[in-house]
């Protein structure tokens, strides 16, 4: 009760609690203070606040949109269906949600999502408890300049009280009307104590909400990046503040261009690969439609970035992240795939095998449904939307990032294989054929022209996709050197990848049935 009378519950503010005591909460014009402060009775009740029908002093009938007395609108609607259907959780108030773009993840909780890709908890719901995070019904309320209304309706019995039959007591403030009565039962010797009222919360001014468009761009930190280093070893830093680099263009002519290359070790990206919200591509890191950066990940090594680019395109919150990935490179530079694309302005294709397989297994399955009118490989399962962008050189040694490259690869090129079409144009074969056999009779009954190579690499992946899925021992490691893979990692995933291309090239160059017939 001591939080409701100083209006300050920290993070969390209690907008309905049913029970004892009983709080709601509302919002209300500034012009209604005097009018709410008049009375210490609730404007607004529990499980109103819905549009209904009313009626004027002459009969007729209107209609009322969901404000209770002295426009109060609850902050929480709930509904009674008078036990005929099951209970449903109390809404929000559309207008709230709507304004902060809530997300409603579940059944009990509304989400946030910032301008840089983060979320949090907004709003938790319950039967008999909702609760906001204070600060964003402090800035709804400083964008629409409306009043926080907080009621209170407590009633607690004791065994022994006072020697005064009756107390009636009303305490009235600036903020606050609160009525409070006391009774005694003579006949049980019981007492009874009712405090009702409420507590008004007045709007902060609109340049104190925090938010675009008031305060959007103040205290922004631009931290310095390693952009080298001295002859001593020393590192020599430099801030991403866009504003204060040159240009070829002769702005800031004493400062360090924009396109100075930054570079950061290439587990920088690991988080952004595990989290579906991010998309890693061909030189592009991107977080939904809310920002996007471009890059340079064409390097088995490392990452890089250009210095402008750390200030302008990405968050301030992203920055911290990649200030703790931030390395030295001695006479590093971008490579050829990045000084064509961001320098000469020109079209060329990416290094890495990683973005090279994936651009040739899409165009490999637009041109064989084109061709064939059926797809060799289907999509991945539902569950694994970004399997294929999931494709990567691992960043370090190890079998365990090596493992995951291998399971991906299985999924796409043998898991994936449409079997029922397969054997479809087929003769009957063996009982239990499995998908790579009959990917090779389907082949020979084609006269592709180098069966061997292609299913060769389909079963070694089959192979190591075996092995990966146990313990490390020594069935591993005779796999392992059967299929020549040694300790580089790294290079042996670049391997599969480039033998994977080579792969889905040779299946594209299967003569279709208009070919066969010429």
């Amino acid at each position: 009760m001591r939080e409701f009378l100083a209006g300050d519950e920290g993070s969390w503010t209690i907008v309905y609690r049913s029970g004892d005591p009983c709080l709601f909460a509302g919002f209300a014009p500034l012009s209604s203070v005097p009018a709410i402060l008049g009375d210490y009775n609730w404007d607004v009740r529990i499980a109103s606040g819905g549009p209904s029908h009313c009626w004027s002093s002459d009969g007729e009938v209107g209609y009322d949109r969901s404000f209770g007395d002295n426009g109060v609108e609850p902050i929480v609607i709930v509904q009674d269906h008078l036990g005929c259907l099951p209970q449903m959780l109390p809404h929000l108030l559309q207008e709230f949600s709507l304004y902060h773009n809530l997300w409603h993840a579940d059944c009990g909780t509304y989400k946030k999502l910032y301008d840089d890709g983060t979320d949090e908890v907004a709003c938790e719901v319950s039967d008999s408890l909702v609760r906001v995070r204070t600060k964003l019904l402090r800035q709804f309320q400083a964008a629409a300049q409306v009043v926080l209304v907080r009621y209170v309706d407590s009633l607690i019995t004791t065994a022994s009280f006072c020697d005064d039959p009756v107390l009636e007591h009303d305490y009235k403030g600036g903020d606050h009307h609160l009525h409070l009565s006391v009774r005694g039962n003579a006949r049980t010797g019981d007492w009874s104590s009712l405090l009702i009222g409420k507590k008004l919360i007045l709007p902060p001014p609109r340049p104190e909400r925090g938010e675009r468009p008031f305060g959007q761009h103040e205290d922004v930190v631009y931290p310095e990046f390693v952009v080298g280093e001295t002859a001593e070893g020393k590192p020599i830093k430099n801030t991403c503040d866009p504003d204060a680099l040159g240009n070829n263009f002769g702005r800031n002519p004493d400062a360090l261009n924009y396109v100075t290359p930054v570079y950061f070790a290439s587990d920088v990206l690991d988080r952004y690969y595990t989290d579906p919200k991010y998309d890693v591509s061909d030189g592009h890191l991107a977080c939904g439609g809310l920002w996007s950066m471009r890059l340079d990940n064409n390097h088995p090594d490392h990452v890089m970035v250009w210095l402008g680019d750390l200030g302008r395109d990405l968050p301030e919150r992203e920055r911290h992240h990649w200030l703790a990935h931030n390395i030295v490179v001695p006479e590093g530079a971008p490579s050829q795939t990045a000084f064509k694309r961001h320098i000469l302005g020109e079209w060329a294709e990416a290094d890495s095998p990683a973005w090279r397989l994936q651009q040739a297994y899409e165009r490999f399955r637009a041109r064989w449904a084109a061709t064939w009118s059926w797809d060799l490989l289907k999509d991945p399962d539902e569950g694994e939307p970004g399997l294929l962008a999931s494709l990567r050189v691992p960043p370090r040694e190890g079998d365990t990032e090596f493992c995951d490259q291998v399971h991906a690869i299985h999924k796409l090129l043998v898991e994936s294989l449409n079997t029922k079409q397969l054997k479809s144009e087929l003769p009957k074969g063996e009982a239990g054929e499995r998908s790579i056999s009959l990917l090779e009779r389907w082949l020979a009954d084609k006269g592709h022209q180098q069966p061997t190579q292609d299913i060769g690499f389909l079963r070694k992946i089959h192979d190591l996709r075996g092995v990966c899925a146990h313990r490390p021992g020594a069935k591993r490691a005779k796999v392992f050197h059967k299929h020549s893979i040694d300790d580089d990692r790294q290079k042996a995933i670049a391997d599969i990848f480039e033998d994977a291309i080579s792969f889905l090239n040779s299946l594209g160059k299967i003569p279709g049935p208009d070919d066969s017939r010429g």
